[in-house]
């Protein structure tokens, strides 16, 4: 695999060893600069054999890319075997291994459980219903209008549950357990009513965690440090290990991880971090700060680097993502300018020699359009646009880029009213997510056998495939089923092992298209008893022969392989994992959070959509991709504020009490109990920091949807419902942009 490095990345590729930190730009090639480093470390520093280069990362799917890219430098560029010498983690699996090391410290069992995102909400769910239930009106104090609090409590429930999972996830990340916020909150005289709520909501789902000797996502980074503070000889084992630490996507880092990475290198001191700060886009959703990055840049010994040219984008559509860089540094809100948004460097493009050149500036790379429209209106002149296109004969890969699934949702109906075919990065349901759905349900059933809820999935997903259509009541039809079921047969045994004449008198009860739905119960359980022999086998053979049973249709027996393939890479990459941790794997891939239609996580378009194809994505979902024409729409001031007295923002709510963010100022009462010398609370404070920082990360999210395009970048505007206008930084834009092209006309 060639790589002709440029001067920047040279640079890089000469480190020897201590502390570096590199910002690079978009489709500056990072991680193949990375990569490379790795190889060319384990090929020729002075490394034991029991030494190892590691790699960090934040995804499964960036993961196994690193692991590619390095095993081809090593085979192809050093003549050297692969899968010696180095280790590719994501952060959580990092933890997990250093916690599965000693558990015990921990008060864990050798066989702990890990709980996923999706199973840590539903038990955060769970526990917040059951303590509404038991404190009635608990919100009556916060409601603008109490006199009609009873009639919003769906929506303060809403609002309860993400407080508490903020407040939770934000106690973690900074190692304060229950016992410590409590003992913070007895010490306190402040009413703090969201703190008190908060800390009953984690102290109850704690306790549901270690009833289960379980762990969440959160606990395990915590848990490592745990575990490397109370055994010095396991730390001091782990720091010769891995000799050397290079971390990707630095700017995503919480606290928490930044503290693991930094106590793994504490001796050696050997940590490269590389990021961007102006790609930093999950802060408001996360415990994350692209600030950590940039103090790390400003400590003591760190010497900084910088990839800041890029070979991905036209000239025009680099020099109109510098300059809402430029604008952001100086951006009309005050507060807003004093936390960065965006920060050198600024992109720069490749030499004439690169291997890599830029696009050539064909006509305006750039096209904005700020008159006033409605939603609909937008998605039907976009929709429009791309079928002359297509029609046109234009060979190139586009994008949709919107701000919400929601939308996306929207625009995929808008583009088949014109009859454009196009692929998803959504939540919305898709034929190639629906298929490793179906394989989930299955694979969750043979991790978790004696689940009766769980076969009932199983069973309305074999429905699904068995019938071909979403037409038929299917959901209906199983429910119906296994209510039937659950009256009349014992437990999961009975169902697909014991005595037929039980199920048989159920099956009778059923009539018309229930009854015909539920004829091939006989064929689903003959399926199931196969499908529970073979789950002794490795989970990529488990996973094909599902596939081979559950699915007729080719497409569909593609992505089985496929989907084989990507789980036996799991296997090799966590050898600790149990059907468990598979069946979550598979989930990712069918909510569209783990890599599907071919796309990763990496930068330089190894995730480009395939040719003369139209992909849909969220703005957060298109980061590390690339299409040849971009557009973005919903550029207003709702989705993109800016500070201006009519903004509203996405976490206020105008039935809470003066507005306020009650996420932020759950979080913000945390802080207080907890550094009461350093934080003082006081209500709306919280809320208003947080409007800063969702405008300085919405100007990051436009920036990363500019710099997707490679040769052609729409942008447009809408109403929303009525009340937005154009964004000012695309105001901004089409100002610079009418002045650049006006100028160079005359």
């Amino acid at each position: 695999m060639g790589f002709e490095p440029r001067a920047e990345q040279r640079e890089i590729l000469a480190y020897r060893g201590g502390r570096m930190a590199i910002a690079a730009v978009p489709g500056s090639g990072k991680t193949r600069t990375l990569s490379y480093l790795a190889a060319r470390l384990v090929a020729e520093a002075d490394l034991r054999e029991e030494q190892e280069v590691l790699v960090v990362t934040m995804s499964n799917s960036a993961a196994d890319n690193f692991s590619q890219q390095i095993e081809g430098f090593l085979r192809e560029t050093f003549d050297l075997p692969t899968g010696f010498g180095y280790r590719v983690r994501t952060l959580h699996a990092l933890a997990h291994d250093i916690v599965r090391m000693r558990p015990e410290l921990l008060g864990l069992s050798e066989r702990f459980e890990i709980i996923d995102e999706a199973e840590s909400e539903r038990l955060l769910t769970d526990v917040v219903q059951g303590w509404v239930k038991a404190s009635p009106g608990w919100y009556y104090e916060l409601d603008e209008n109490p006199d009609t609090a009873r009639s919003r409590s769906h929506d303060w429930l809403d609002l309860l549950m993400r407080s508490a999972n903020a407040f939770i996830k934000k106690a973690k990340d900074e190692r304060w357990s229950v016992g410590g916020v409590s003992a913070g909150l007895k010490a306190t005289q402040e009413p703090l009513i969201l703190a008190r709520a908060c800390l009953d909501i984690y102290e109850r789902y704690q306790g549901l965690l270690d009833y289960r000797g379980a762990v969440d996502f959160a606990d395990l980074i915590a848990g490592a440090l745990v575990v490397l503070g109370r055994d010095a000889a396991l730390l001091a084992l782990l720091q010769d290990r891995w000799a050397y630490v290079l971390e990707d996507e630095a700017q995503d880092s919480t606290l928490a991880q930044e503290a693991l990475l930094r106590v793994l290198t504490e001796r050696h001191g050997n940590w490269v971090r590389v990021g961007d700060p102006n790609q930093a886009i999950y802060e408001t959703f996360t415990t994350a700060s692209p600030e950590h990055l940039r103090r790390f840049m400003g400590e003591a010994g760190v010497v900084v680097r910088a990839l800041p040219r890029s070979g991905r984008s036209a000239g025009g559509i680099i020099a109109a993502a510098n300059t809402l860089s430029r604008w952001a540094r100086e951006h009309p809100n005050d507060a807003v300018r004093a936390v960065v948004p965006l920060a050198p460097p600024e992109i720069l493009p490749t030499l004439p020699d690169d291997p890599q050149p830029n696009p050539p500036d064909q006509g305006r790379a750039l096209t904005i359009a700020v008159g006033l429209q409605t939603s609909d209106e937008e998605r039907k002149r976009v929709a429009e646009h791309i079928r002359k296109s297509i029609d046109a004969g234009h060979q190139m890969t586009m994008a949709v880029l919107v701000p919400r699934n929601k939308s996306g949702a929207e625009m995929a109906k808008a583009l088949e009213a014109v009859g454009v075919p196009f692929s998803e990065l959504l939540r919305t349901p898709s034929s190639t997510r629906k298929a490793a759905h179906a394989l989930y349900a299955v694979v969750d059933v043979l991790a978790h056998p004696v689940d009766m809820g769980r076969l009932e999935r199983a069973y309305a997903a074999w429905l699904t495939m068995r019938t071909g259509t979403d037409e038929l009541d299917v959901p209906g039809a199983s429910e119906l089923v296994f209510r039937l079921l659950k009256r009349n047969v014992v437990g999961v045994e009975d169902v697909l092992f014991g005595d037929e004449a039980p199920i048989a008198e159920v099956l009778e009860r059923l009539s018309g298209e229930d009854m015909a739905l539920a004829q091939g119960f006989w064929v689903f359980r003959e399926m199931m008893q196969r499908w529970l022999r073979a789950a002794v086998l490795p989970i990529d053979q488990i996973v094909l022969i599902i596939g081979q049973e559950l699915f007729s249709q080719p497409v569909d027996l593609a992505i089985t392989h496929a989907l084989g393939l990507t789980m036996r890479r799991a296997a090799e990459r966590e050898p600790t994992w149990q059907l468990a941790q598979f069946a979550g794997e598979l989930k990712q891939i069918a909510e569209n959070r783990g890599v599907i239609y071919g796309f990763g996580d990496a930068d330089e378009g190894e995730g480009a959509a395939p040719e003369a194809t139209v992909t849909i994505s969220t703005m957060h979902r298109s980061k590390g991709l690339e299409w040849d024409r971009v557009y973005l729409t919903s550029v207003n001031s709702y989705d993109f504020p800016s500070g201006e007295p009519q903004d509203t923002y996405l976490g206020e709510r105008d039935f809470v009490k003066g507005k306020l963010d009650v996420v932020q100022e759950a979080v913000a009462q945390l802080e207080a109990v907890m550094m009461p010398e350093q934080v003082a609370y006081e209500a709306g404070a919280a809320t208003q920091r947080a409007r800063t920082y969702y405008i300085a990360e919405r100007l990051r999210l436009l920036y990363v949807g500019m710099t997707r395009a490679r040769r052609e970048l729409f942008m447009t505007a809408n109403q929303g419902q009525g009340q937005a206008r154009p964004a000012k930084p695309l105001l901004m834009l089409d100002a610079w942009l009418r002045g650049t092209y006006d100028d160079a006309a005359q």
